[in-house]
This record gives structure tokens, C-alpha cells and sequence, in this order.
């Protein structure tokens, strides 16, 4: 959380002098201390898009950054479209291996019956 915070303060600036507060929408702002051991835990709802960072340096304005949160929705989502793309693959492979045998086979009758 340092490294994010003194990236949002950009250079010369004293990230521990500053005030900062973190939530995920729609919760309310939470305290965090840059100085202390202690992680922060914050609630989540099943909507929630984005981790929100509000840095106010020591006598300057509230700089607010988001980050994005990856749920578990979007990556069954993900995982969904490639297992039916895997299986579209192999069902459009064993209809053509198929056709392939079916046309040979009447290759072969067509050669048996002229001969």
C-alpha cells in the first residue's frame, strides 16, 4: 500500500505524513495507517468493480484512485466462453474425422462394385 500511495503522491512527497482512507463501493471510507503492521479488511459486495484509494497529502486536497477488482464471475465467465470453444473445436473435429470415413467407405463400395 506504500508503493501505491507514493505513487499517487508522485515524487518529493512524504507518503507516511499523509492521510489516507481506502474502501470498496458502495461501503464507506475506512481509515489506514501507512505506519502500522495491521492489514485492512474491507467488505465486498457481489457488484463491487473497484478497490478506491483517497490519499490527502499533509495540507493539500483528497486525491482519490481506483483499482480494479477482478470477481469471480467474470473469470467463470472467462473459463465458460474457453470450455465451449474447447468443445466446439473437438465436436467440428470429430464430425469432419467422420465425413472423411463416411466418404473413404463410399470410395471403397464404389471401387468394390466396379470391380
Amino acid at each position: 500500500m506504500l508503493s501505491v500511495v507514493t505513487e499517487i503522491l508522485g515524487p518529493g512527497v512524504d507518503p507516511l505524513t499523509a492521510s489516507v482512507r481506502v474502501r470498496v463501493a458502495p461501503f464507506d471510507w475506512q481509515p489506514f495507517a501507512l505506519d502500522s503492521q495491521e492489514s485492512a479488511t474491507l467488505p465486498l459486495a457481489k457488484d463491487s468493480v473497484a478497490l478506491e484509494i483517497e490519499v490527502t497529502p499533509q495540507g493539500g486536497s483528497p486525491i482519490v484512485r481506483s483499482i480494479a477488482l477482478v470477481n469471480e464471475t467474470g473469470n467463470s465467465r472467462l473459463w465458460l466462453i474457453l470450455v465451449a470453444a474447447l468443445a466446439a473445436s473437438l465436436v467440428a473435429s470429430w464430425w469432419l474425422v467422420a465425413a472423411r470415413r463416411r466418404r473413404r467407405d463410399d470410395e471403397v463400395e464404389l471401387d468394390e462394385d466396379i470391380a
